[in-house]
């Protein structure tokens, strides 16, 4: 069947250009749709319990998108009139983002931040600044009042008087639909996989204002977003850019085109769905989630930066920090990958096959396949209306060239191979393109379902960029066994670099596979000694996915969150969320008392910052009802006296100003702790004091949960440990089974994995002794090794039982014995070792040196990934270090455990595919 599509490509070389092109242009079409999401909940296992909680919590209290404003002065403090008036001009500038969450922003110049004092009434309740004091007796009782009360000390105000912040906090702006909606509990199937929050038509989508009515820009059925009694607020309107999804059904088409997900989602959605239901029994995303309609992260540090640029001044340093903020630098440099290091990496490849050629056909053949694999893949991409994520769009272009490129080395260096036998154009095509055809396609098998099995992981962006690596792959091995034949049939020969005489890599590469059935046991040796090295180091790999420490430090982004951090609790949130069950059973003395006791176990614990929750509010309003005595500066002692105070601060102040910490029932309260550091290793400490501290505080039936930016990265950290081991075994097993159906031996599956596995512990190895830590830029680190591994294995296995034969019709006395298993009629030494090592040795010269011209194709392009300056850099070194390991593994231990093992399947008679 090979035999026969390769006469006629050969014979027909034009039709199959043609189909090539008309392919090329259907998927290039489909470019235009092209979109990225910077959402980080598709990074989020949504069924784990922190991540559920932390939706709950955002849609009650919000608390999602923190940004802190850090207001610092050089010399003095910023109890002065100019300071003072630009923390209040920026505080006012803020609530008219985009997407704001208003109640949620405090400063010391908001209408919330109160000053709680003693009166004849009993509380004297007014703004903390409503005005910037004009005079020093004014300055000194503002500042007088602000360091009276620990709430604002290390939140709103440093403790050296030298620094404000100002809490912002945006919407995540899940929508309501106006037109069918899914009923709660349905699943994701057959939603928009980015979406999953049972949205059945996009186009009928409209902004739904806090009243309810449509159009008016607010988000319905979110308690955060309802207007406050002064003033409502900044409706968030769609972003337009890189992030923002194209005008199609999913952005509201106004030509009226037809929502895929009216009739059960797009056609991605659907195998996505019924891909996952296959796996988990159901979609592993229930209804609850964001889109892609919210203001986009770099929106909102454009603005809030446009707004303190106007600040600054030779006394005065304006900072940013927060997810926000680390998502837009995160996006920043995914358009520089893409602008300035995706071309500097192309180039790079194209001197490599330059070098690996010498001659511009070798260079212009690969690279134009490389290119057409990247416009099938990300035309697939657009078809099905997968969005793009940084993590997808910056390594998932460079890698597809990268394999593609080196992949086409193989193929072409065999025609220069036959080429040079039969000095015939045509007859050197169809050879190389019959012999090359059963390897690659093997190969591409291996590496495709590699990164296919990504899918399995409980995590959207892994599963998306497996799927278009592996279609990647698959769409170069198409190419390769197509428009490669057929354009190099329609070009000349290129004889030069046919005729070209060895060169010293070939010596040394020949040398090499002769010594090595003689030196077999030392580099058998060898591979055991690394390995158990290895596992050394593996075995202390960490698991952290902070984003902030992916960064370099000399980033602006590092840098601002070091000063934020220096001042204040930190831009870090833990959250705990306290359910009473019932309304007012947070009024209760005990539970009050139990709340009180957590925050202080919290602060006591290094690393956090500061603690807030309405126990503080209370404790402080008992202190006022009795003249300001700070005896009373403690919980009031009845459910009734709580309920009194609480009705006194809703006469002067405003119950709105307690929106974050407590819902209007007081049945749910959120106790934010602000953190100095997003390391995983201080929110499971805090998660595990939390847990301890329970049962002995607080009443059986009171829910006590965790949630916040670190808990759920906790989650990433979890659902990542256990995925990482289970797609490990799925990809080795996947490997063996391919490999052994193809060798027709479970021997020969078992060689190629290998030293492939050898390559993954010394990845991780070498983690675990430098501390690169297991995170969402490394965790995809094995599917490479064993994918693109195994790929150089297959070929030298191919080539090695296709030269031993060779050698073998020469010397009859090393022909196989019919009997299975092991050849046992090559003992060591002696004139039947002649055979075995002359094929390695051509075989060593041949696909030898075309898998470490891949090998370099591979990592000189990936190379370029360190130079951005966040967490893709990582990548950038373990990339090539997988393979050189895997690269040197196939040439080394291969050839070592044949002249060991000697396998029938290759030194028995030629039984393949």
């Amino acid at each position: 069947m090979i035999k026969k599509y390769v006469n006629w490509l050969v014979d027909h070389p034009y039709r199959v250009i043609f189909i090539v092109t008309l392919i090329t242009l259907f998927f290039a079409f489909q470019l235009h749709n092209l979109f990225m999401i910077l959402d980080p909940k598709r990074i989020l296992p949504q069924d784990h319990p922190f991540v559920q909680l932390n939706n709950q919590i955002e849609k009650t209290f919000g608390g999602s998108r923190v940004v802190v404003i850090g207001v610092s002065v050089k010399e003095g403090d910023i109890f002065n009139p100019v300071t003072l008036a630009k923390i209040k001009r920026i505080t006012e500038a803020v609530k008219k983002v985009p997407g704001i969450l208003e109640e949620n922003v405090v400063s010391i110049a908001d209408r919330k931040i109160k000053f709680i004092n003693a009166s004849a009434g009993g509380m004297d309740i007014r703004p903390m600044m409503s005005e910037v004091p004009a005079t020093k007796e004014g300055l000194e009782e503002l500042k007088k009042n602000l360091y009276s009360n620990d709430l604002y000390v290390k939140s709103l105000v440093s403790e050296d008087g030298k620094s404000a912040a100002i809490i912002t906090d945006f919407r995540s702006g899940v929508l309501s639909p106006t037109g069918s909606g899914s009923k709660p509990g349905s699943t994701a199937g057959g939603n928009p996989w980015w979406n999953p929050d049972g949205t059945p038509d996009k186009k009928n989508l409209q902004p739904v204002s806090p009243g309810g009515e449509p159009g008016s820009g607010g988000i319905e059925g979110d308690p955060a977003s309802k207007a406050s009694e002064r003033g409502g607020l900044q409706p968030a309107s769609p972003v337009g850019g890189a992030t923002q999804a194209p005008n199609k059904w999913w952005n509201g088409d106004k030509k009226g085109a037809s929502s895929p997900t009216a009739k059960g989602g797009t056609t991605y959605d659907v195998l996505f769905g019924m891909v996952n239901r296959l796996i988990y029994g159901s979609s592993p995303w229930p209804i609850g989630g964001d889109n892609p309609y919210w203001t986009s992260d770099s929106t909102i540090y454009k603005k809030l930066h446009s707004i303190i640029d106007l600040e600054k001044d030779g006394n005065t340093e304006v900072y940013l920090g927060g997810l926000p903020v680390a998502l837009s630098f995160l996006e920043a440099d995914t358009n520089v990958m893409n602008g300035i290091v995706f071309p500097i990496a192309f180039v790079i490849i194209m001197g490599v096959l330059f070098l690996s050629f010498k001659s511009l056909q070798g260079m212009v053949i690969p690279i134009l396949t490389a290119l057409l694999s990247v416009v099938w893949a990300l035309g697939l991409v657009g078809l099905l209306g997968i969005p793009l994520d940084p993590f997808t769009k910056t390594l998932t272009p460079l890698l597809i060239v990268a394999i593609a490129a080196g992949h086409s080395i193989q193929i072409l260096k065999r025609y220069y191979e036959e080429y040079a036998v039969s000095q015939n154009h045509r007859e050197a095509v169809r050879e190389s393109t019959l012999k090359m055809a059963p390897i690659m396609l093997t190969a591409g098998l291996v590496a495709s379902a590699s990164f296919a099995s990504l899918v399995t992981f409980h995590l959207k962006t892994f599963q998306a960029f497996g799927l278009l690596t592996a279609f990647g792959i698959l769409s170069a091995v198409v190419l390769e066994l197509s428009f490669i034949p057929a354009f190099r049939i329609m070009i000349k020969p290129g004889v030069k670099a046919a005729r070209e005489t060895p060169s010293s890599l070939d010596r040394v590469l020949a040398s090499w596979g002769a010594a090595i059935p003689r030196q077999k046991f030392k580099i058998l040796l060898a591979g055991v000694l690394f390995l158990v090295i290895s596992l050394v180091g593996a075995s202390q790999v960490r698991v952290n996915n902070s984003l902030k420490n992916q960064f370099f430090e000399k980033t602006e982004l590092r840098q601002s969150d070091r000063a934020i951090n220096q001042a204040f609790g930190g831009t870090s949130t833990f959250y705990i969320l306290i359910d009473g069950k019932k309304a007012d059973r947070l009024k209760d003395p005990g539970i009050m008392a139990g709340i009180e006791g957590l925050q202080r176990l919290l602060e006591s614990i290094p690393g956090v910052g500061k603690t807030q929750s309405y126990v503080d509010y209370l404790k402080k309003m008992n202190r006022s009802i009795h003249g300001g005595d700070p005896v009373w500066e403690k919980i009031p002692e009845s459910r009734q006296a709580a309920a009194e105070y609480l009705f006194l601060y809703s006469i002067s102040g405003n119950p709105a100003d307690f929106n974050r910490l407590v819902n209007y029932d007081y049945q749910q309260a959120v106790i934010w702790t602000f953190l100095k550091t997003d390391s995983t290793d201080l929110a499971e400490r805090l998660i595990k004091e939390v847990e301890a501290y329970k049962p002995g505080h607080f009443d059986s039936d009171i829910s006590v949960g965790v949630a916040g930016s670190s808990p759920v990265t906790v989650a990433l950290n979890e659902t990542m440990v256990k995925g990482k081991v289970q797609n490990i075994l799925q990809v080795s097993g996947l490997t063996f089974v391919i490999a052994s159906l193809v060798f027709r031996s479970l021997l020969g599956g078992l060689l190629v994995l290998i030293p492939v596995l050898l390559a993954v512990f010394i990845n991780f190895g070498i983690m675990g002794f430098s501390g690169l830590t297991l995170g969402i830029g490394t965790a995809t680190i094995s599917a490479m090794s064993v994918g693109l591994g195994a790929d150089y294995a297959i070929y030298f296995i191919f080539r090695l039982k296709e030269e031993f034969k060779k050698f073998s019709d020469i010397d009859p006395a090393s022909k196989a014995s019919e009997r299975g298993g092991l050849h046992p009629a090559l003992p060591v030494g002696g004139a039947t070792q002649a055979p075995l090592e002359s094929a390695i040795s051509k075989t060593m010269s041949t696909a030898g040196k075309s898998i470490l011209y891949v090998a370099f194709a591979i990592s000189a392009g990936c190379a370029t990934l360190i130079f951005p300056g966040y967490y893709l850099h990582a990548e950038g070194i373990l990339v090539p270090l997988a393979m050189l390991t895997s690269s040197l593994g196939a040439i080394s231990l291969i050839p070592a455990l044949m002249a060991w093992l000697r396998p029938k399947f290759i030194f028995g008679p030629a039984k393949m595919m």
